[in-house]
C-alpha cells in the first residue's frame, strides 16, 4: 500500500506531463530508440535460420542505439522529478519489450547451438550487458529525486536482471557450439 500511492502520484505527473515533455527529452528519445532497436533484434531472433549475420547485425544496432544513449545521457543535467516522471511510459515499454525478446531468445538457445554460434550470441550479449547496464546506473544516477529513483529502481532492475538472464542462457556450460 505503501508503495501504490507514490506510483498513482508518479503516474498522474507522468500523465499531466508525459505529452509536453516527451517529444522534447533527449532522454525519452533515446529510450524509445533502444525499445526500436530491440524490436527489430526480435525480429532478427523469430526468423533466426541457422545465418547468425542478421542477429549479428540487429544486435549491434541495439550495442549502437545504446552507446549512442550514453553520450546524450552523459551530456544531460540531472533528471528533476518532473523531467523523471515522463521517462516512467518509455521506460515501461523498454521493460514489456525487453522481456519478450527475452522469451524469444530463450527460445532459440538449441538453433544456435546447432548453427555452433554460441560464441557469437555469448560475445554479443556480453556487450549489451555492459553497456546496458552502464546506461541504466548513468541514467538512474541522473535522478536528482530519490522518490522518482525508488520508482524507477523495479524497472531498471528488471531490464538489469533480463540482460543477466540472457548472458546465462549462453554461458559456455550450457550453450555448446559442439551440439
Amino acid at each position: 500500500m505503501r508503495f501504490a500511492t507514490p506510483v498513482t502520484l508518479l503516474a498522474a505527473i507522468s500523465g499531466t506531463c508525459a505529452m509536453v515533455i516527451q517529444r522534447d527529452n533527449p532522454l525519452a528519445k533515446c529510450i524509445n530508440s533502444v525499445t526500436s532497436s530491440l524490436n527489430k533484434l526480435d525480429v532478427a531472433t523469430k526468423s533466426f535460420n541457422g545465418d547468425i549475420q542478421p542477429v549479428v547485425e540487429a544486435a549491434d544496432n541495439v550495442i549502437a542505439t545504446i552507446q549512442h544513449g550514453q553520450m546524450v545521457t552523459d551530456s544531460t543535467p540531472s533528471i528533476s522529478l518532473f523531467s523523471a516522471a515522463a521517462l516512467l511510459q518509455p521506460v515501461q515499454i523498454l521493460d514489456n519489450r525487453a522481456k519478450v525478446l527475452f522469451v524469444d531468445v530463450k527460445g532459440r538457445v538449441l538453433d544456435v547451438q546447432k548453427a555452433k554460434k554460441c560464441h557469437v550470441i555469448r560475445a554479443k550479449l556480453s556487450t549489451l550487458n555492459f553497456v546496458g547496464h552502464k546506461l541504466i546506473d548513468t541514467i538512474l544516477n541522473k535522478i536528482s529525486s530519490g522518490f522518482a529513483r525508488n520508482i524507477a529502481r523495479p524497472f531498471t532492475d528488471d531490464i538489469k536482471g533480463l540482460l543477466a538472464k540472457s548472458l546465462d542462457l549462453f554461458e559456455g556450460a550450457r550453450c555448446i557450439d559442439a551440439y
